[in-house]
């Protein structure tokens, strides 16, 4: 890849200055594709790199690792799968729509080319030339994607797969210029040509988050854009899926236009001497808790016979041109160890025969269902802490929109969170378990350790200094004490709501083996007036922590189990 020279002049200190509070602002509006900005045009410059190019560049990598890493190989097997049978849908759709196409120009062709016929063949022709130009459009972008992430590896993998970062460099872009906001407008188009050559009014392909009914009211979704709610924050093979989905529901498009084009022709006015039954899936990989989607028909049929089709005890609709539609939520079970299982729906289709007779045709047809990858955000897994607020984001990233979660937990009291899928886990026992069910299917379980809370540490010092044991303080020195109860510093970065500690104790003066006086304390700094005048030279100042307290999440208090603690301070 072609880099650019570096933009900020090392001669010219104020242009520096302002080329750097700008690169600053844009990182906190948009970073994912400022930082890519820098490593194209700063990071990787080599001999011109400053001090503050250096880290910026360092924040880049740190940051592209983090975004890679939240996504699991699992997930993005699945995705790569998703894709790979969407795609082998459009290549076989694409070559049934062409196949119509010529046939109904063969037909008007035979008839003798009769002007009303020669010009729905004409329409029908540019149909399949605006389909193509779209399909190649899209094409275009997915290949770009797999070029810019860096290909496909030797086993013809995808090298970037996990890389969001210049999906959202290509798709998004600064100030909205990425190729999204492109392609919507083009889809837009595309959809507006289609409706004027159809009697049914196809819905938008490249829908705002607020155009789409299942969206529109969702507090998080709602106020998206197509391009960011579909390319944000997005797995490269993620993106190809959706683009993929894109290519699946144009050629739909076609066929509807096509296959009406044909009826109005009378193409299906044909004798036919065999039948078979066929379904076409939209995809044989389905993630438990999301719907299957097929069609099932038979091969060669016609309107007339009108056909009636049923799976199990369901009867099917059917439309004009003897087609079924079915649909049903994949269930989960007992998967492999590759995450993936294998199940089988049988259906029947009713229809006369060419004497007039009833004749009912069986069809079984097997689908693959794929563990729903189910993905914990928090700062303590894969353990959590007893008694404690532990907060978890539970998701499953390919139910989307559809991820309404519920969940059976062994082990822990639960706090629901204003978002699915975010929970507040208060651990009771030393294991926990956390099942997790999506519109009452059962979609897996995960399993937690529980750790203890670690013992704090007590430091003790004296006008804010550490005194050493063995020099002591002049005797006329100390005037305030401090006790500070230190929490573990792990725990303290994961749940630093749960380390708020509090001491109580006392504070005494002794001469020998007389106390003279003595300071009962319970907060952080005590002053130590009440000894002004009373300290003499080999006189001890000891301090006795004699409770811990501390203040969890709830803003309740608890008791430490802590064993008495005593600092002795020599005055000399």
């Amino acid at each position: 890849m072609k880099r650019d020279k570096p933009q900020i002049s090392l001669t010219d200190a104020s242009i520096l200055k302002i080329k750097v509070q700008k690169i600053l602002l844009y990182l906190f509006q948009n970073p994912c594709i400022m930082l890519s900005k820098l490593k194209l045009r700063n990071v990787m410059a080599g001999k011109f790199e400053t001090p503050r190019q250096k880290m910026i560049g360092m924040m880049y990598l740190v940051l592209t690792a983090l975004l890679a890493l939240q996504v699991s190989s699992a997930l993005i097997y699945k995705f790569q799968a998703l894709n790979a049978s969407l795609e082998k849908t459009v290549t076989n759709n694409d070559a049934d729509n062409q196949k119509k196409q010529v046939a109904i120009a063969s037909l008007v062709k035979q008839r003798g080319q009769k002007a009303r016929e020669v010009a729905l063949s004409e329409r029908a022709r540019e149909v399949r030339l605006k389909t193509q130009q779209m399909l190649a459009e899209v094409d275009a972008i997915k290949k770009e994607l797999i070029d810019k992430t860096g290909g496909y590896d030797s086993e013809g993998g995808f090298k970037g797969a996990k890389d969001e970062t210049q999906v959202e460099v290509i798709m998004i872009g600064a100030n909205k210029s990425g190729k999204a906001y492109e392609l919507k407008q083009k889809l837009d188009n595309y959809v507006k040509f289609m409706n004027k050559h159809s009697i049914d009014r196809f819905d938008g392909l490249a829908k705002n988050a607020s155009e789409d009914p299942t969206l529109k009211n969702n507090s998080d979704q709602k106020n998206k854009d197509y391009a960011h709610l579909n390319y944000g924050q997005m797995p490269m093979v993620a993106a190809l899926a959706v683009l993929s989905e894109t290519e699946a529901k144009i050629l739909n498009m076609e066929n509807s236009v096509v296959t009406a084009i044909a009826d109005s022709l009378r193409l299906e006015d044909y004798t036919v001497d065999h039948m078979m039954p066929v379904v076409k899936p939209q995809s044989d990989f389905v993630v438990a808790g999301t719907k299957y989607n097929a069609e099932m028909f038979m091969a060669a049929t016609s309107s007339a016979a009108k056909p009636q089709m049923t799976m199990g005890s369901s009867i099917l609709s059917v439309d004009n041109n003897g087609v079924g539609s079915l649909s049903f939520i994949a269930s989960g079970g007992n998967y492999k160890p590759d995450g993936t299982m294998k199940k089988t729906w049988t259906g029947s289709i009713k229809m006369k025969n060419q004497r007039g007779q009833d004749t009912t045709y069986m069809i079984t047809h097997e689908y693959t269902v794929v563990k729903p990858v189910i993905q914990v955000q928090s700062g303590t897994v894969p353990q959590l802490y007893k008694n404690c607020g532990n907060k978890l984001n539970i998701s499953v990233p390919a139910l989307g929109a559809a991820y309404h979660p519920s969940f059976r937990v062994e082990g822990a009291s639960v706090i629901n969170g204003d978002r699915p899928g975010v929970v507040t886990l208060v651990p009771t026992s030393a294991r926990v378990r956390v099942g997790v069910t999506n519109n009452g299917s059962f979609l897996g379980e995960e399993l937690f350790g529980v750790k203890l809370i670690p013992k704090p540490t007590i430091d003790v010092k004296v006008n804010n200094q550490k005194v050493p044991p063995l020099e002591g303080l002049p005797a006329n020195a100390p005037r305030i004490m401090t006790v500070r109860i230190i929490p573990d510093i792990t725990f303290a970065q994961n749940l630093p709501e749960e380390c708020r500690y509090f001491a109580e104790g006392t504070i005494t003066l002794a001469r020998r083996k007389t106390k003279m006086k003595e300071i009962p304390f319970n907060g952080i700094q005590i002053p130590l007036n009440a000894f002004a005048g009373l300290m003499q030279p080999g006189d001890r100042i000891i301090v006795e922590v004699s409770k811990v307290r501390r203040k969890n999440f709830k803003n309740e208090m608890e008791d430490v189990n802590m064993e008495r603690y005593f600092e002795t301070i020599i005055l000399n």
